[in-house]
């Protein structure tokens, strides 16, 4: 990669600003597709991966699941606190947004109302090919433009409006990985033009790998291999690429993926990975939408 290149800003969104702002958690959301809830409750179930506990709970039957649960998952749940701190993130002047989340607040956000509906998802969509992508979006994404910022936003483990394209499980993992290695072979300094605006062909990894990461409500646990996978691949990238800035409340016991952040360096032997927890814990009345808007506050300086 050439270091005259403007890296652009990234901003990587997980549940965690969803949950803390009353929206669905994990375990809601696996109780909505559960054949048996009972598991829930089981000491040993909840030791598996994230990923491989929907898999346990729907039989192997994913899609068909959320296929049938569409309509009842599509319009985002949080409280008026939670839409204007994503109005917050809509004016900050990122390059793109990255969630794993199949939901739309940030598309709910823009348009100033707590419902959405499919067909105004699919009129705010761009596509960057001629054909829609139904699974594995590595190239599409919705254009969002809120208080003078233009915003991309790429649900990079697909959306409830097209439930064929969520990743979960190892063996849709399995297949994204497959195409993520595909398309990197592709990458080249061609893709970006003035301003980071995205060029024909161009993918969610083109992002990912040359910008600066700033990670948010994203535990980044070690069960997201494909992500893990993408991360180790950003540090063995020769030339100037970005960092990865890891928002996260203080721990308070050992977390293996701190170690591996730890042990990422780029090709010119610096860290690839800063960790910052600003000292805060959980604990003693402090609260996770208090951490995530010191967070934003802190990008935003870094942004500017």
């Amino acid at each position: 990669m050439s270091t005259n290149v403007e890296k652009p800003n990234v901003l990587m969104l997980g549940s965690g600003i969803l949950q803390a702002y009353g929206g669905m958690s994990w375990n809601t959301y696996l109780e909505s597709i559960a054949d048996d809830k009972s598991l829930l409750q089981d000491e040993e179930f909840k030791k598996c991966p994230y990923p491989l506990q929907a898999i346990i709970l729907t039989s192997d039957r994913i899609n068909e699941k959320l296929k049938n649960k569409k309509k009842a998952l599509l319009d985002p749940q949080v409280t008026s606190d939670g839409y204007e701190f994503y109005r917050m993130i809509l004016q900050s002047g990122f390059d793109h947004i990255l969630t794993t989340n199949y939901t739309y607040e940030l598309e709910a956000a823009s348009l100033g109302e707590e419902k959405i509906s499919k067909y105004r998802i699919k009129n705010m969509q761009v596509r960057t090919q001629e054909k829609a992508e139904m699974r594995y979006m590595l190239h599409t994404y919705y254009q969002v433009n809120y208080g003078g910022k233009e915003n991309r936003i790429w649900h990079i483990h697909g959306e409830h409006r097209k439930p064929q394209s969520i990743v979960l499980g190892h063996y849709y993992y399995g297949n994204l990985l497959y195409m993520i290695k595909d398309e990197i072979s592709k990458i080249d300094n061609n893709r970006w033009g003035k301003n980071q605006h995205i060029q024909r062909g161009a993918s969610w990894l083109d992002a990912f790998l040359f910008g600066n990461i700033y990670c948010l409500g994203f535990g980044f646990g070690v069960s997201e291999f494909d992500l893990w996978w993408l991360l180790n691949r950003k540090a063995r990238e020769k030339g100037n690429v970005g960092k990865f800035y890891f928002y996260e409340p203080q721990a308070t016991k050992y977390d293996p993926k701190y170690t591996l952040f730890k042990s990422l360096k780029n090709c010119y032997g610096e860290r690839l990975v800063e960790m910052i927890d600003f000292n805060y814990a959980i604990e003693g009345g402090n609260s996770y939408p208090a951490f995530y808007h010191n967070a934003l506050m802190d990008i935003q300086k870094k942004i500017m």
